[in-house]
């Protein structure tokens, strides 16, 4: 949007390409963004995508005819200086700026007219390890997810903004999210996949994938169609065909050698079946009105549904003070439950 007319500007993300190592211990990534700019002016663009949580954003390179502008880890007060000291000389900037829950901002400053601009960050991000593999997430669309904080409104039908806390997120800008994604830009995803164990079976909940073996123990994960819609998150399971420990080495740049080891929990015995024994804490504050307190509702209803009979419960609400779902634990039995 431009700040001073208001109108919108002529700018699209063409494209968001994923290609990365994923490993029993983490994941590193290069996320490839292309924009390009329709206008017949330069522009200042600020844009927010999202990153998995527990994701570290290394460093991130922008290029474009003619120039290459790497990234430096800089205080954020001289960061910010530096750029708008830029801005006013007319030279090509970038800023970027990671916030909570995965959310990061880049702008860029005096993108020239008609010009096509790839964005290229290095990632690293973890893993959900599993007794046979692991889980790996990436985030393909910036959509309302759960803050107790956030206010999604529908601005005009099938568009809505997302709004959080300015003390949390200070000066964040938000895209608006659309409901139908038919019109928005491509994404897609090349993913080499190495456990250090021979792989059982990758499969992806969300996609379709082709997986075709690689070098050594590794295998590449590919979208089938070859691109598709931001319209959901990308979720990999990979299994693998044994389970006993294992230890990853490497070399780095300094000639030291490191390494992790990691081992599945059934290699220390099977887990006793024992009953469960577990208290929920449910906030229902002021700041939980609306959805946020309806979410919180289904999910306990949901962990509610999933004890045993011989589980032991209990629930504690609070706000300004707490109250107990009667004295001690309860069973988990259906007239509990209900």
């Amino acid at each position: 949007m431009d700040s001073e007319s208001g109108k919108p500007i002529e700018l699209a993300l063409q494209r968001l390409w994923l290609q990365g190592k994923i490993l029993a211990v983490g994941a590193r990534l290069i996320v490839r963004h292309v924009f390009r700019s329709s206008e017949t002016k330069p522009v200042e663009v600020i844009y927010t995508f999202v990153l998995p949580r527990d994701a570290t954003l290394r460093q991130f390179m922008v290029t474009g005819e003619g120039f290459r502008v790497r990234s430096r880890l800089e205080p954020t007060e001289k960061a910010v200086k530096e750029y708008e000291e830029a801005m006013q000389r007319g030279n090509l900037a970038t800023l970027a700026r990671q916030y909570g829950d995965g959310l990061v901002s880049l702008a860029v400053g005096n993108l020239r007219p008609k010009e096509t601009v790839v964005v290229l960050l290095e990632v690293l991000a973890g893993v959900q390890t599993l007794d046979a593999g692991l889980r790996f997430r990436f985030p393909f669309t910036l959509a309302p997810s759960y803050h107790a904080r956030a206010r999604a409104v529908e601005t005009e039908p099938g568009v809505g903004e997302i709004e959080l806390p300015e003390d949390e997120f200070q000066d964040l800008v938000l895209p608006r999210f659309h409901k139908d994604s038919t019109g928005l830009h491509e994404v897609g995803f090349m993913l080499s996949v190495a456990m250090g164990l021979p792989i059982g079976e990758i499969s992806s909940p969300s996609h379709s994938v082709r997986v075709t073996a690689g070098e050594g123990e590794q295998s590449r994960v590919t979208l089938t169609a070859g691109q598709d819609l931001p319209n959901r998150d990308l979720v990999l399971d990979v299994s693998t065909r044994k389970l006993y420990p294992f230890v990853l080495c490497g070399m780095g740049k300094d000639q030291k050698t490191r390494f992790a080891a990691g081992a599945p929990s059934h290699a220390f015995g099977e887990t006793p079946a024992v009953p469960r024994r577990v208290v929920f804490v449910l906030d229902r504050s002021g700041s939980m009105g609306g959805a946020p307190i309806e979410q919180a509702k289904k999910a306990l209803a949901a962990c509610l549904g999933a004890l045993m009979e011989e589980d032991e419960f209990g629930i504690i609400a609070f706000d300004d003070k707490f109250v107990e779902f009667g004295p001690g634990l309860h069973k988990g039995n259906k007239r509990s439950r209900d």
